[in-house]
């Protein structure tokens, strides 16, 4: 079986997982692990594509070693393991490849914290990761697969996960237009407000209790677990949140760390 096989199936394993939530709601934790799973396998099998032909798939190895072969030095493969999540974001820095990161990194993180920190009894939660797996996918697949993702995963399949987008898109749309209608000290706040996860559920779509009004004196509430919170620990959250992204791509990329935020001496 291919790569790309692998990742058709994991991929179409997740939506079947979807489906089942309402009968099974730890459903919710396979569906995550198999979309994550079927994208690294996308991007593996583009990799792998564009290995040389005797290289034993150099680009996707763990282990690359330098060999002599008719002369000339050349690198291949070694081993069995493959590159992690951090290893393909390096290649594919190198290559010129552009994924959305920030939209990968947010189905990373709820697939690291669904087992240890959310609860899995709301299926809503896994919509905002299907609309960002769907996201990546469909960029992914037309621009370097050069293929359709209708012929490669089924209409069905395709057609569930479009719903599900444009569902998300439409109430997070609604959201934002509600978010940009209060006022806010500066503008950054406003945008890490919008880019936040509920710290109950992991769900990305969080509603201000009221429009047209300063944003520090109202509250919030996440629209999939319906808990409420107040400014000060949305933003303390959202900061969290914001700082651990920016560390985690600093690291994969080798950028210095940058102090993005810090306690007002006052």
């Amino acid at each position: 079986m291919t790569i790309l096989q692998n990742a058709v199936d994991s991929i179409q394993l997740g939506i079947g997982d979807y489906e089942l939530i309402s009968q099974n709601p730890k459903r919710l934790v396979s569906c995550t692990r198999n979309l994550f799973s079927g994208i690294l396998l996308l991007f593996k099998h583009y990799l792998s594509d564009l290995s040389d032909a005797d290289s034993d798939e150099v680009l996707i190895k763990q282990k690359i070693a330098p060999k002599i072969i008719n002369g000339e030095i050349v690198f291949v493969g070694e081993g069995k393991k493959t590159v992690d999540v951090q290893g393909i974001q390096e290649r594919f820095k190198s290559l010129g490849i552009e994924v959305d990161w920030y939209q990968l990194n947010k189905i990373q993180s709820y697939r690291n914290n669904i087992e240890h920190y959310f609860s899995n009894e709301n299926p809503k939660t896994i919509e905002f990761i299907l609309a960002h797996s769907f996201n990546i996918i469909n960029e992914f697949v037309r621009t370097y697969l050069k293929l359709d993702p209708i012929e490669l995963f089924d209409q069905e399949v395709w057609s569930k996960l479009i719903e599900i987008q444009q569902v998300y898109q439409a109430e997070r749309q609604k959201c934002i237009s509600d978010l940009e209608s209060n006022t806010y000290y500066n503008f950054k706040i406003l945008e890490l407000i919008k880019q936040s996860n509920c710290s109950e559920c992991g769900f990305d779509v969080i509603k201000p209790l009221k429009n047209n009004t300063d944003s520090h004196q109202i509250g919030y509430r996440c629209l999939s677990c319906f808990q409420e919170t107040d400014y000060h620990e949305l933003i303390v959250s959202a900061i969290e949140q914001e700082v651990d992204y920016q560390q985690r791509r600093d690291s994969m990329f080798g950028d210095s760390l940058n102090e993005l935020f810090c306690t007002c001496p006052s």
